[in-house]
């Protein structure tokens, strides 16, 4: 129950700022399976705002297994992405109510402490492991561009995983190790850490019409089991 967990995050959280009070403290949200979540969480703490520095949400996102080659998976993946953005919109809205510049309040940046690729094929039985592949990290450089275009209110995004499992950077066969698609494009990026971001805006471009790009993509909800 949200409001259960904010009276005992601030009990917590209390008493870890009593020990050190430069700790900075993550509050657990929710984007998908309870949208009042956020909203309750932070209306229960609203006198006790300063406990609180980032608010968590994660996304995983799928387009059946892991080497589906039609047309209508890649762009159901790439469509991810919009999803994110989407859930920092709704995040941000949530806790601007609470800690507007009307208000005096302090920030609270989006914690999205778990995003990224998780194929139907990444499950119990292969342990959770799946091919990693180009398109897989095209999905992850829209992700990646989402989170730059929102580096005002983003105080920390990763990537879940980092070896191996689901969406990983790099992969291990034995005593060897080989570094992903997307580990290659985190490399790409990484040249460009503590760079000014530029915002662009695209006033018109040619749009293909897909039976993918319509409506709700395929994808997971939950953590597939």
């Amino acid at each position: 129950d949200p409001v259960q967990y904010a009276h005992d995050y601030r009990r917590y959280a209390t008493m870890v700022k009593r020990t050190d009070p430069a700790a900075e403290l993550v509050a657990v949200g929710d984007n998908r399976n309870r949208r009042d979540w956020n909203l309750r969480v932070l209306e229960t703490l609203r006198d006790h705002l300063g406990l609180i520095q980032h608010l968590s949400i994660h996304r995983y996102w799928s387009s059946g297994t892991a080497l589906a080659s039609s047309e209508e998976a890649y762009y159901n993946l790439q469509y991810g992405a919009q999803h994110v953005d989407a859930d920092i919109r709704e995040a941000r809205r949530v806790i601007d109510y609470f800690t507007g510049t009307a208000n005096g309040r302090h920030k609270i940046g989006i914690a999205f402490d778990e995003w990224g690729v998780w194929h139907a094929d990444a499950r119990i039985g292969s342990r959770y492991e799946a091919p990693s592949t180009w398109r897989d990290a095209l999905a992850a450089a829209a992700a990646l561009d989402v989170f730059h275009s929102h580096c005002d209110a983003v105080t920390m995004a990763n990537l879940a995983q980092i070896v191996n499992v689901l969406q990983p950077l790099v992969q291990t066969d034995g005593d060897t190790v080989h570094v992903t698609p997307t580990g290659e494009l985190f490399a790409l990026y990484a040249a460009h850490r503590g760079a000014t971001a530029v915002r662009a805006v695209v006033e018109a471009c040619p749009q293909r019409d897909m039976p993918a790009s319509q409506g709700e993509p395929v994808w997971s909800t939950t953590y597939p089991g």
